[in-house]
């Protein structure tokens, strides 16, 4: 089994959308680091401060937790992958954070 190179998550811990990055890396054994601080000026100053950011091992970054977790299962696909799960598992997931949006405010 070869080594996987790490990814790394700019955003902050206590993040929802942040900590379902992270989760879905660990859950595909995929190492990460994660950096509380933007990817780069040039990304602040295009975006602002967007957060997650994730910047992949060929050094490209894909924005926003739902496009990140959509990289991560073709990057780092799983051998029991089946789409009727992913889509209820995508439903569930925005429903959560849909949840969690309105209860913070």
């Amino acid at each position: 089994m070869t080594q996987l190179e790490e990814v790394r998550i700019y955003g902050v811990d206590h993040s929802p959308w942040v900590q379902t990055v992270m989760l879905a890396c660990f859950a595909r054994k995929v190492p990460f680091r994660l950096i509380s601080s933007p990817s780069s000026i040039v990304s602040y100053l295009q975006r602002g401060l967007v957060m997650p950011v994730c910047r992949w091992p060929d050094g490209s970054e894909t924005s926003d937790s739902y496009e990140i977790m959509k990289e991560i299962d073709k990057r780092y696909p799983t051998l029991s992958s089946n789409p009727q799960a992913e889509n209820s598992r995508q439903s569930d997931l925005e429903r959560l954070f849909l949840n969690y949006a309105l209860g913070r405010a």
